[in-house]
């Protein structure tokens, strides 16, 4: 098997990738005269996963708090907050995290917020093939100073991490739909396509990947153990959550059903049959390695 990146939380795949989060209101930032990342902080760490292969560019904003926007620039220092890497594995021991190399990501040493503005952007670029898949990383990111403002307590870092999983990373995607309850044995395919998809961990022994049934919302959770740092026991089950949402006026006939999963080949296959409220249909999903 090729080494690979990893990479939850979900998440295009390109070798090129940009991740955007949601812009924090202007209405609430009337809390203090603070620097602070309100997108940050441990409250939002599982936003902060980065997944995807190759480079993965995240953007995220850093925002003056204070009552009105400065009459003048602000900077705004930003360091790699290493020491808050084992701060945080004394409060969560599931994942024992390293510290990202300083060649795996790249960020500005300052961010300017302009007179008038309360806030400015920062874009922090990963180099994830340069990680050993196998092992989890975080890289704290903390805001230094801003001129003339405080720091905050709870927001004043984001902590970005990636999961190390044996199995995460890039796969090809064959996805076949078959109009029928039984599969192949009644017919061809009425849907048989191509892709790529990437195999999301939520732990080191759990990894996230999306069906295609009737369109990309609903993912299969694979689990696994590891023997000897090996792969092997694997389990499939659909994400809970995403049958009720997407399935909701659907029945799972049966499956999913594992029909390959080969650790050393790279090579999984699961397949199950959905009623869809008029006719049963049949999915088999196979993903090989890249």
């Amino acid at each position: 098997m090729k080494k690979v990146l990893i990479f939850s939380i979900f998440l295009a795949l390109a070798f090129t990738a940009c991740l955007k989060k949601t812009p924090f209101s202007d209405s609430l930032n009337a809390n203090g005269t603070y620097a602070t990342f309100p997108l940050g902080g441990i409250a939002n760490f599982g936003a902060d996963a980065i997944t995807g292969v190759d480079t993965v560019t995240d953007t995220v904003e850093v925002y003056n708090t204070s009552n009105k926007p400065s009459s003048s620039a602000i900077t705004v220092a930003l360091i790699a907050d290493f020491p808050k890497v084992a701060a945080y594995y004394a409060i969560d021991t599931s994942i024992q995290y390293l510290s990202m190399p300083t060649t795996a990501c790249k960020f500005p040493a300052s961010v300017t917020i302009p007179a008038g503005a309360r806030t400015a952007k920062i874009p922090v670029t990963f180099y994830l093939n340069s990680l050993d898949p196998t092992k989890s990383y975080m890289l704290p990111l903390s805001i230094g100073s801003a001129t003339g403002l405080s720091l905050s307590g709870n927001y004043n870092t984001h902590y970005f991490h990636v999961i190390g999983n044996a199995i995460a990373g890039a796969y090809t995607w064959h996805y076949q739909r078959y109009n029928n309850g039984v599969g192949p044995s009644a017919g061809p395919p009425s849907t048989n396509t191509t892709s790529s998809v990437v195999f999301s961990p939520v732990n080191p022994t759990n990894i996230e990947v999306k069906t295609g049934y009737p369109a990309t919302q609903v993912r299969y959770e694979l689990t696994f153990n590891l023997v000897n740092g090996k792969p092997t026991n694997f389990a499939v089950a659909f994400n809970a959550a995403d049958v009720k949402t997407y399935w909701s006026a659907y029945t799972i006939i049966s499956g999913p059903t594992i029909v390959q999963a080969d650790p050393v080949k790279g090579v999984y296959e699961f397949t199950y049959t959905i009623f869809n409220g008029s006719a049963n249909r049949f999915i088999d999903d196979t993903y090989t390695h890249q």
